[in-house]
């Protein structure tokens, strides 16, 4: 699957051992409504917790052309696949909130770039190409033609649907599309290999029917004593 949305948190929490599991299903769960909602489909979530205080980063990952939904065109839909993003974290970070989390607990929240910021600065990058060509020499028009080749052949590598690739595909001039040969898409099932914290991803696609109204958050009682009960220890601590 192709990244959507990465979100970093950092919460001011000395969790237990057994809590973290908790914790981790409670963000699973927050994330996995809302994220279903916006990218209109069942998108993959995973959490990676950090011992000491609760360092989480959320993947969301899914396909970028059911994201795109609505919005019209590839490229003009990458741009509200990017603002969605930035929305999940603050779905987050609000519904920690409303279920009782002191907002003085919420040390960072961030949304973190991924496939959708890149595809967005390889369309820039050929835009500003596009103005300068006329003012370029024949060896950097080709030297930049080759670099930008060079990038959407990488994209082409993460994007983990046929509808994906075909539709960035079809936003690129020929000059910048990559050789056929190149393309190393892989199928339905998404087995690759992250190349950061969240290791090997393994996800078959279903869709998923599109919800009326966002959700609040996930109600688990063993997650709220994970997130909520901690605090109070701490805050005594921080006192003295």
């Amino acid at each position: 699957m192709s990244n959507l949305a990465i979100v970093y948190l950092h919460l001011d929490f000395d969790l237990s051992y057994d809590d973290f599991e908790a914790t981790r299903e409670y963000l699973i769960n927050v994330t996995g409504q809302y994220s279903s909602v916006i990218y209109r489909q069942n998108s993959n979530v995973r959490v990676e917790l950090r011992d000491g205080s609760v360092k989480a980063w959320i993947l969301v990952a899914g396909s970028i052309y059911l994201a795109i939904g609505q919005y019209g065109s590839f490229r003009s839909g990458v741009d509200q696949v990017i603002k969605d993003a930035k929305s999940v974290k603050e779905f987050i970070t609000d519904t920690l909130v409303k279920d009782g989390v002191d907002e003085s607990r919420v040390i960072e929240a961030k949304r973190k770039r991924c496939l959708p910021d890149k595809i967005r600065r390889l369309f820039l990058r050929i835009d500003r190409f596009e103005e300068r060509i006329a003012n370029m020499s024949p060896a950097e028009k080709a030297r930049e033609a080759e670099l930008i080749t060079r990038v959407a052949e990488g994209i082409s590598y993460e994007l983990d649907y046929q509808e994906d690739l075909d539709q960035f595909l079809s936003c690129l001039d020929d000059r910048f599309k990559p050789a056929p040969e190149s393309l190393k898409l892989k199928y339905h099932t998404a087995i690759r290999k992250e190349g950061d914290f969240m290791g090997r991803l393994v996800a078959p696609y279903k869709a998923n029917e599109l919800l009326i109204e966002p959700p609040r958050g996930f109600e688990s009682s063993s997650a709220k004593k994970a997130l909520q009960l901690t605090s109070a220890p701490l805050a005594l601590r921080n006192r003295n």
